[in-house]
């Protein structure tokens, strides 16, 4: 029976991979591969914990390591997108170093420490919503951490790409989806760390459409802003007067 959580990871996964083909021809722009990377590493993430993957690969021996490679794919999706705003705000110097410190660094303490809990013991119970043992609370918080983190870093960038007219529209869609990404990680947390009857399913509910709805959010988003910076290049083909399109978001 499909649970409302995989009709959601499927349908994300669906939306992700239409961004993609329509981002098809991104891969040949430096300054467009990072989000590209992104949207490859969420498709791949999402497509692991839908059906009918999730359910072929998903047994015994590899209980719920499917979930733990997918929430890796998944993190690392949403740093190549913080990743991708913060390049359009440095030289190619300064983003060597700010990508090794505040991407580099920050993801492999979080995945070390998520690839250590689950070996722990968390990969017994990591599929289970509420009464779970201290290693796979501490399991879920790592990730949801390591997701806020990413999430705040991204919106950090997108603050200052608000200034930036040409990327102001797109930038305000992709603020909407990290502010609905935040709500996911925040009631996800909250759900392992508070053993409450009532208010779980409501929480799992919340937890699953909000991370379903960001991160199509992202696909779309970045999906609009390449048909219309595809349309920008077209024009400027036509007349080599106009600017360069290079920095819209």
């Amino acid at each position: 029976m499909v649970t409302y959580a995989e009709y959601l990871d499927l349908a994300a996964c669906l939306v992700v991979l239409f961004a993609l083909w329509i981002r098809r021809a991104t891969w040949r722009y430096r300054w467009e591969q990072p989000k590209t990377i992104g949207l490859t590493l969420m498709a791949i993430g999402t497509l692991l914990k839908a059906p009918p993957i999730s359910w072929l690969i998903d047994r015994d021996v590899l209980h719920d390591l499917y979930l733990l490679v997918a929430h890796i794919f998944i993190v690392s999706g949403i740093a190549a997108f913080a990743y991708s705003a913060e390049r359009k705000l440095r030289s190619d110097m300064e983003i060597r170093r700010w990508h090794v410190k505040f991407v580099v660094a920050p993801w492999a303490i979080g995945i070390v420490t998520m690839v250590s809990l689950f070996a722990t013991g968390a990969w017994t119970t990591l599929d289970h919503p509420t009464g779970l043992p201290a290693y796979t609370v501490a399991y879920w918080v790592a990730y949801d951490l390591l997701v806020v983190y990413f999430l705040v870093l991204f919106a950090y960038a997108l603050g200052y790409l608000l200034y930036d007219p040409p990327s102001r529209c797109t930038v305000g869609f992709y603020l909407v989806a990290v502010a609905v990404g935040l709500v996911g990680a925040a009631c996800r947390a909250l759900m392992v760390t508070v053993d409450d009857n009532v208010a779980d399913p409501a929480l799992s509910n919340i937890a699953n459409t909000t991370n379903g709805l960001a991160i199509m959010g992202f696909a779309l988003c970045s999906a609009f802003m390449w048909r219309r910076q595809l349309r920008a290049l077209n024009s400027r083909k036509d007349d080599p007067s106009q600017p360069s399109v290079r920095n819209i978001t």
